[in-house]
């Protein structure tokens, strides 16, 4: 198994025993297991978001399917991009994208609230 190529003709031949089985249930269950993790935060922390910023139950199942139509796109468009520009100068373009987002944050402090949403705006 050297690549994710060798797990799928290993699935699509049927002949996946013993110790590569396991293996794959594995990989299968961790890409649920990520997911469960992405959105259980929101389980959490939904109720003080709800009292914080006043939201009706409407509201709230709206922030919460947002989430993860948000998650389908990025996944979407992301894997897109990784196969039009690679994995490594993608990453690398996010990385910078995401700094630059977070510098602003540090000097809104002292800048004031436009600043801070331009930060934010670069950072999505």
């Amino acid at each position: 198994m050297r690549s994710a190529g060798d797990v799928s003709d290993l699935v699509n031949s049927g002949s996946a025993r013993g110790r590569h089985a396991k293996m794959i249930v594995v990989i299968a269950l961790g890409g649920i297991f990520l997911d469960a993790y992405d959105l259980s935060p929101l389980a959490y922390g939904l109720p003080d978001i709800t009292k914080q910023f006043g939201l009706s139950s409407t509201m709230a199942g709206t922030v919460t399917a947002s989430i993860s139509v948000g998650s389908l796109l990025g996944a979407l468009v992301g894997g897109w991009l990784v196969d039009r520009i690679g994995r490594y100068r993608l990453h690398s373009q996010c990385s910078g994208v995401y700094a630059g987002g977070e510098a602003s944050h540090v000097v809104a402090a002292r800048s004031g609230a436009v600043l801070w949403a331009a930060g934010r705006a670069n950072a999505w």
